[in-house]
């Protein structure tokens, strides 16, 4: 469907196919219907130039159409069409019931009859709504409940209309939600429930709900001010899709959490969603770039199956409102299924409703896990909300950090590190039924190759561990070089690094790939918590072009309230392919005064043209010679206004922390629920962020009932009324060791 603009989607529920409608003639704009009967893999388009298509759930094989005035019925899949019908005018919507046979509506341009017309007899004949509204302006969006007598209507002015007589009377229904009123688009129910409706606004104010059929509403937390299209699913009636700028995002519990399925899954906005009809991990979106398809995947992996010397950790929180089960399958090298001597494989782990398991490797695997070698993990989860974490440790805490499960396999990412002045380990995982072979390059002085290693071959489901100064041999490495990695198929890649038997750290490949996709923040970074003039913690900031042309990279340090505390480096040339590291000190040299923290924002500097500029980047605390403190996370690309942090810790002995940064040009409202393993509320507490503030404290200081409290589990939830950064830090008290907790969006 290249070179056409997509208008309108609809799914047949029988058979799972797929009718887009597309505008070709800009002239006079009749579309044409694509159909594709695999999910979007091949098209047809057939010769019906149509204003309007719908697709009559309630009888398989039967379509209407409406065209030059006239109306088509057709009950063979549009082999062949019945003509002559009675035609309201200017149709440019049907809207059929389903459960309701006969039942069907039309939206059309404002004739002396009105823009909504009602028949009750399969479309053989039509009747003019007469409400006042509907005589004055068009009519934009319909929701019908499922036995039609209950119906909702937004007009062009965005006003709300409600029906309770199957669409025959009608009256006005204020959403009463925001003061002074709004105009408001793109009406749901509930399926299965008349009362429970969902609107969003048009003026970026976004997204609200009713539970008692339009006479309160309440504001959709979680979600962005720009909400661009709402969905509902008959499959499950609790989930609710978003199109924000953020990307997509569902809840599986009627607004009340939000996981964000893909960020930054197109470039423009997103106006329509549909989940396929047969398996609801398939989503499709209508963007103004075409359709697009997306597949939830619920797998997700941990590229280390064992830490010599010390041990791996595991963490899994359901956030969701019920039980779900995840399954752990360690893996071999060689990607088989690895016998464990006295343990089982694999092991399933209950979650209870909101609750959170965290296991090492002996208590998952047995004993022997390890002394397993090389290998990894598997994790399936009957929902993608189910969310997790792992840690690799050593007994005496004096190494520790953690990561996020990785998710989102890709056929080109970047990993930051190569043990310079110490190891990097990288770990290139095959998740696919196909085996692959992975080029690494080393990039240096400029984003010139500076090497290029032999293929690496991993087998299906299998991983490979290599060392990157044996995988570069004879290479001489330098401050601003990395590895890039790229093969024809999607797959995995994890690096530890660190100095030998001192300190260690991990970060998962970053993705230029996902700053392309990005929407909406791909030229600036965020850091909420950033040292400066420490003498035992410094900052280490990671930043990579990817973009296509030289830039300008500047940075900015700012306090609690957003005001600039320091800035440094407002033009400094970044190469395209290039990488610079830089420690607080050579990024802020003029700061003279004490030690001190803030939020740190990376920008491409203005005056470059945005078609191709991408940045990413790695954040490090660590001492001056990783010899004693050393932790990493990536630089904030994708802000959310919904994260959960995976594990707590406080008592006298640990400490966990939690930054906030609000990167928006408007205060921030941000919601924070802390639950224990259980899943019970634990303490709650709300924030608000100032334009470009930040907050970081301890998790008594965010929930004082929590003061002097042994806690050694359980999960903080951050919800906040605009896309936020967030992140997590745990450690022993005595600062040995550091760990970052990753802020899951949910994902």
């Amino acid at each position: 469907m290249a070179g056409t603009q997509q208008s309108y989607m609809e799914i047949d529920q029988s058979n799972g196919r797929l009718y887009v409608m597309s505008e070709t003639d800009v002239v006079s704009p009749k579309r044409r219907v694509n159909i594709s009967d695999d999910r979007g893999a091949t098209w047809r388009r057939n010769d019906w130039a149509v204003d309007a298509f719908a697709v009559d759930t309630n009888v398989p094989g039967t379509l209407y159409a409406a065209a030059a005035q006239q109306f088509f019925k057709s009950t063979d899949y549009g082999t062949t069409w019945k003509t002559g019908l009675n035609s309201p005018p200017g149709v440019k919507q049907i809207r059929l019931v389903p459960g309701r046979p006969n039942l069907a509506f039309t939206i059309g341009a404002i004739y002396p009859e009105g823009s909504l017309w009602r028949s009750a007899d399969s479309g053989l004949s039509w009747t003019a709504v007469k409400y006042h509204r509907f005589l004055e302006t068009t009519v934009g969006n319909l929701a019908i409940s499922e036995d039609g007598k209950t119906v909702f209507a937004v007009d062009d002015w965005g006003w709300l209309h409600k029906s309770t007589d199957e669409g025959v009377t009608w009256q006005e229904s204020p959403v009463n939600a925001v003061n002074p009123p709004v105009a408001y688009s793109d009406v749901h129910l509930e399926p299965g429930n008349k009362d429970h409706v969902y609107i969003r606004s048009r003026q970026g104010y976004g997204a609200y709900e009713s539970r008692d059929g339009g006479a309160t509403w309440t504001r959709l937390r979680g979600l962005s001010d720009n909400v661009s299209c709402l969905a509902t699913d008959s499959r499950n009636p609790a989930w609710v899709i978003a199109g924000t700028d953020s990307g997509l995002l569902l809840s599986e519990d009627r607004g009340a959490s939000w996981s964000l399925l893909n960020a930054g899954f197109v470039k423009g906005p997103i106006t329509a969603v549909r989940l396929d009809p047969f398996d609801s991990r398939h989503i499709y979106a209508l963007t103004s770039a075409g359709l697009l398809s997306y597949t939830r995947d619920p797998v997700a992996w941990v590229p280390r199956l064992s830490s010599p010397g010390g041990q791996i950790g595991l963490a899994f929180a359901n956030p969701g409102p019920a039980q779900i089960t995840t399954k752990l399958t360690a893996l071999e090298a060689a990607g088989t299924n690895l016998v464990i001597p006295g343990g089982q494989n694999p092991v399933a782990i209950e979650l209870d409703a909101g609750g959170q398991q965290a296991r090492i490797d002996v208590e998952a695997f047995g004993t022997a896990a390890p002394s397993l070698g090389d290998g990894w993990l598997r994790a399936e989860a009957s929902t993608l909300s189910c969310l997790g974490m792992f840690s690799w440790f050593t007994a005496d805490l004096a190494m520790l950090d953690t990561w996020e499960v990785l998710r989102s396999p890709s056929r080109f990412q970047l990993l930051p590190e190569v043990g310079l002045d110490g190891f990097a380990r990288l770990h290139l995982a095959n998740p696919g039924q196909t085996a692959i072979d992975v080029r690494l390059q080393l990039i240096g002085d400029e984003g010139k190759v500076k090497a290029t290693a032999p293929r690496i071959h991993v087998p299906a489901g299998g991983v490979v561990v290599q060392e990157a100064k044996a995988v570069f041999a004879g290479a001489e490495f330098a401050a601003s070089d990395y590895v890039m990695l790229s093969a024809d198929r999607a797959f995995l890649a994890f690096e530890f690094f660190g100095r030998e038997g001192k300190t260690v750290a991990g970060v998962a490949a970053l993705d230029p790939e996902r700053t392309a996709r990005a929407s909406r923040f791909y030229d600036e970074l965020y850091l909420p918590q950033f040292v400066l003039a420490d003498p035992l913690v410094r900052s280490v900031v990671t930043i990579i072009n990817v973009g296509d042309t030289k830039e300008g990279v500047g940075w900015t340090l700012s306090d609690e309230e957003g005001k600039s505390v320091a800035s440094g480096g407002s033009a400094v040339p970044l190469a395209p392919g290039s990488k610079i590291a830089l420690d607080d000190r050579q990024m802020f040299p003029a700061y003279q005064g004490p030690p001190r923290t803030g939020a740190l924002r990376v920008y491409v500097s203005k005056g470059q043209s945005y078609e191709n500029v991408g940045i990413i980047g790695l954040a490090t605390f660590q001492d001056e010679k990783r010899e004693q403190l050393l932790t990493a996370l990536p630089l904030v690309i994708d802000p959310s206004p919904s994260f959960l942090l995976g594990h707590l810790a406080a008592s006298d002995a640990f400490f966990t922390g939690i930054a906030l940064m609000n990167p928006n040009q408007a205060a921030v409202d941000v919601d924070l629920r802390a639950f224990s393993p259980d899943g019970a509320e634990l303490a709650s507490t709300t924030v608000v962020l100032a334009k470009g503030g930040r907050r970081s404290q301890l998790l008594a200081e965010y929930f004082p009932t929590l003061a002097g409290k042994d806690i050694a589990g359980g999960y903080v939830r951050v919800s906040a009324s605009q896309p936020v950064a967030c992140f997590g830090i745990y450690g022993p008290r005595n600062m040995s060791s550091l760990a970052m907790i990753p802020g899951q969006a949910l994902q």
